[in-house]
């Protein structure tokens, strides 16, 4: 594994210590597909860890999440940054690889409740890793970019349990949010692609355990 992927993770794993720690009342994986709005980036797919702490007797609960995703796209442009002189670069097929590693920190509560199947909304603040490596088919030119960047998401879930008395569920939702950069860097003659900010449309699947608590 190379250093940039165990780098990538470190956030995820970090997550998996702190909410063991933490007691949390549940523990869910989802499968990722998201969509950041931003030129270099096309799909991108993975996973997600999220427990949900409660919080007192209360049905709000935080949810503390970590994930990581990768995706390709391809488009026709220039394979060069900052100030290019006429006929120095030419347009050539583009390879564009994206990833994103977020640790995020919300809060839901039941919006629809119910025994087998239930609805829950919220929101969360969420640190972003993203980076960008483009790659120039042709000449072979490379540009690569990294930044930290914040997110706001608005989530809902949907939970359904269809083994009755068992703590595993299936869950399904979706989340729109929006993120730009900690401050906007100006570079006269260097590369910066994620100076701007852009919308991010999340969709998962999962399954959930649920942590019984045995009568005394």
């Amino acid at each position: 594994m190379s250093h940039r992927v165990r780098n990538a993770w470190l956030p995820v794993v970090a997550l998996a210590g702190i909410t063991a720690a933490a007691g949390a009342q549940s523990l869910a994986v989802r499968a990722v597909a998201a969509e950041i709005r931003h030129p270099l980036f096309g799909g991108l797919f993975g996973a997600a860890l999220v427990a949900t702490v409660p919080l007192g007797s209360s049905s709000i609960a935080l949810e503390i999440a970590g994930e990581r995703l990768v995706g390709n796209s391809s488009r026709f442009d220039v394979p060069c940054a900052g100030l290019i002189e006429p006929g120095t670069c030419r347009p050539e097929p583009l390879r564009d690889h994206g990833s994103s590693t977020a640790i995020s920190i919300g809060l839901s509560a039941p919006a629809a409740p119910g025994r087998r199947v239930s609805f829950r909304a919220g929101g969360a603040l969420a640190l972003a890793f993203v980076a960008t490596d483009t790659r120039g088919l042709v000449t072979g030119a490379q540009l690569s970019a990294r930044k930290t960047l914040w997110r706001a998401d608005v989530e809902g879930e949907w939970t359904w349990h269809p083994w009755s008395g068992k703590p595993l569920a299936l869950l399904g939702g979706a989340a729109a949010g929006w993120q730009a950069p900690f401050r906007h860097e100006e570079v006269a003659d260097g590369y910066t692609p994620l100076n701007q900010g852009a919308a991010v449309v999340r969709l998962w699947l999962g399954v959930s355990w649920r942590k019984v608590r045995r009568r005394s």
